[in-house]
């Protein structure tokens, strides 16, 4: 997305799909995803076009009125937990991205999620829960959360005909193929060349188990928007 204009753009490293698309959601195994777009670009194949980071679902669907779009969910506690940690690292080893202003501010209170999630639910510490505040709409992977790509539920109802693929993070080794078949690339091709791109290592597993359950349970509530919007995707219905 242009970030000036507002309007959808497709990243320009394959060939624009106007049928099929990829809106890459922080943290829910894109990167992984991308690479076996730009693979199949490769060999010959018209994959779904990459939408990135930065883009949005409703101009993605305004300006490409033929497109329709696949994207992977995660609990949002845990893709939160995961895009701190990811920007704390900067993005590495796998990508190199210096913190923002904002971020380098947002990183100086908070060394880890955990204590960034705690302060953000503290009803204790104002200091500290204004600056959690301040880190969730800075750092760029908490930022670019559910509402921000996909809006709300309601404008989902209304185009869901044109959602061809949502399926949760841990479902993505065993139905990555139904986002490729559509555009003519084998399942044999994408079970044979699928490599997840990052390893975590368990460190969201572990801060999430860390989390008091009273914390998690205002989590819940502070994230209330983010769970309408991945419990009907989950659950279309």
């Amino acid at each position: 997305m242009n970030q000036r204009t507002g309007r959808a753009v497709p990243e320009g490293d394959v060939p624009t799909n106007e049928n099929f698309g990829f809106l890459h959601i922080g943290k829910t195994a894109g990167s992984s995803i991308r690479q076996l777009i730009r693979l199949s670009a490769d060999q010959g194949y018209n994959p779904p076009t990459i939408f990135g980071h930065a883009a949005r679902l409703p101009p993605i669907l305004r300006e490409h009125p033929r497109i329709r779009i696949g994207f992977v969910i995660r609990d949002p506690i845990e893709r939160t937990i995961s895009g701190f940690q990811s920007r704390l690292r900067q993005g590495r080893p796998t990508n190199d991205s210096l913190w923002s202003v904002e971020e380098a501010a947002a990183f100086a209170f908070f060394t880890d999620a955990a204590s960034f999630l705690s302060a953000l639910v503290s009803d204790t510490d104002e200091r500290m829960k204004s600056a959690a505040l301040f880190a969730e709409k800075s750092i760029k992977h908490v930022a670019r959360n559910y509402v921000f790509h996909l809006k709300d539920v309601d404008f989902l109802k209304r185009q869901r005909e044109r959602i061809f693929f949502c399926r949760p993070i841990d479902e993505v080794s065993t139905s990555l193929h139904q986002l490729f078949e559509p555009c003519g690339i084998p399942r044999e091709f994408v079970e044979q060349h699928y490599r997840p791109a990052h390893v975590g290592g368990g460190s969201t597993e572990r801060i999430l188990a860390s989390l008091e359950s009273s914390i998690l349970d205002d989590l819940k509530r502070h994230f209330a928007t983010e769970y309408e919007i991945y419990d009907y995707l989950r659950d279309p219905g």
